[in-house]
C-alpha cells in the first residue's frame, strides 16, 4: 500500500513539474537569450515578480534603456514587452488539437516605420519548421478602385507600395494573427495624397488551422 502511495506521489510530482515546465511564466523566464537578446533571465524574472506582486516596474535592458511589460496574460498565454523605445517582443503559447502546443514569437521594430518578423518554437524552445507567409504591402491596394481611376499612374502607385512594412500582433483574446500595413507612413505629404486613396486601411487576419496559418475571410 505504501509503495502504491509513493508511486502516486512521484506521478503527481512529475505531472506538476511537466505543467510548470510548460507554463507561461517558466517559458518566458527561461527562453534562450538569442531569442530575446536585450534581456537576460534576471531581468525577465524581475519583471514577472513585479507583475505577480501587482506592480508595474521597469528593468534595464542590455543597451542601458528601460524595458517593461505591456501585457502579461496567463489566461490567454500571452506576453508583450516593450524591450526598447523602438522595439516590441511578443510571445504566445498556441494550443492545437493534433500536436503539442507551440510558441510564436513576434519581434517588431520601429525603424522608423514599424515592421515585424515571426518565428515558431516547440515547448523546449527548439525552432519549428513552421511557415507563415508575410503579406506584402501591395496586398492592401484596392485594385478595383485603382484600375477604374483615370489620370492616375497605376504602375507608379503599385511600385510605391513595393517595399514591405507590415507589423504583426496577436488578438487579445484569441490566437488570431493581425497583420497591419505601414508602408504609407514613409511617404511625404505629396506622394501620400496620390497613393493613400487606393490603399485599404483594414487589417489582414490569420488563424492557425489544420497545421497551417490561413487567411481569414473578410
Amino acid at each position: 500500500m505504501r509503495k502504491n502511495k509513493n508511486k502516486l506521489l512521484v506521478l503527481m510530482m512529475f505531472c506538476m513539474g511537466a505543467i510548470n515546465a510548460q507554463s507561461l511564466e517558466y517559458l518566458y523566464k527561461n527562453l534562450p537569450d538569442n531569442i530575446d537578446p536585450l534581456l537576460t533571465y534576471k531581468e525577465r524574472n524581475e519583471m514577472v515578480e513585479y507583475m505577480k506582486s501587482n506592480q508595474i516596474d521597469t528593468v534595464r535592458n542590455k543597451l542601458g534603456g528601460v524595458a517593461y511589460f505591456l501585457k502579461y496574460d496567463t489566461l490567454h498565454n500571452s506576453v508583450v514587452v516593450r524591450n526598447t523605445s523602438t522595439s516590441l517582443f511578443e510571445m504566445r503559447i498556441i494550443n492545437r488539437s493534433s500536436h503539442q502546443p507551440f510558441i510564436a514569437v513576434i519581434n517588431s521594430v520601429q525603424g522608423p516605420v514599424l515592421s515585424s518578423s515571426i518565428s515558431f518554437y516547440d515547448m523546449s524552445w527548439r525552432t519549428l519548421p513552421m511557415k507563415f507567409v508575410m503579406p506584402r504591402s501591395v496586398e492592401w491596394i484596392d485594385e478595383s478602385l485603382l484600375t477604374s481611376a483615370v489620370n492616375v499612374d497605376h504602375a507608379w502607385v503599385r511600385n510605391s507600395m513595393s517595399l514591405n512594412f507590415v507589423s504583426l500582433k496577436f488578438a487579445d483574446d484569441s490566437p488570431v494573427l493581425i497583420a497591419e500595413n505601414h508602408a504609407t507612413e514613409r511617404f511625404n505629404e505629396e506622394d501620400g495624397k496620390k497613393v493613400k486613396p487606393f490603399v485599404l486601411s483594414q487589417s489582414i487576419l490569420y488563424e492557425y488551422k489544420e497545421d497551417a496559418w490561413v487567411k481569414m475571410k473578410k
